[in-house]
């Protein structure tokens, strides 16, 4: 019982975690995208495949 709390309780701050990372990954890539030089748009792109793969993973 306590095992299976502390486990939820670990899943949950892990998924806090990614959400933080996550906006500030997107705030990151909202400078990019305001930055004229636009071949970091590949990057950008690399990072966002990067994240939705990271979500998927861990949802499975």
């Amino acid at each position: 019982m306590l095992m299976a709390l502390t486990l939820r309780l670990t899943l949950t701050q892990i998924t806090l975690e990614l959400t933080r990372s996550l906006a500030s990954m997107l705030t990151l890539i909202a400078m990019l995208l305001r930055s004229p030089q636009v071949r970091c748009l590949p990057l950008t792109f690399m990072i966002i495949l990067f994240l939705l793969s990271t979500v998927h993973y861990l949802k499975k």
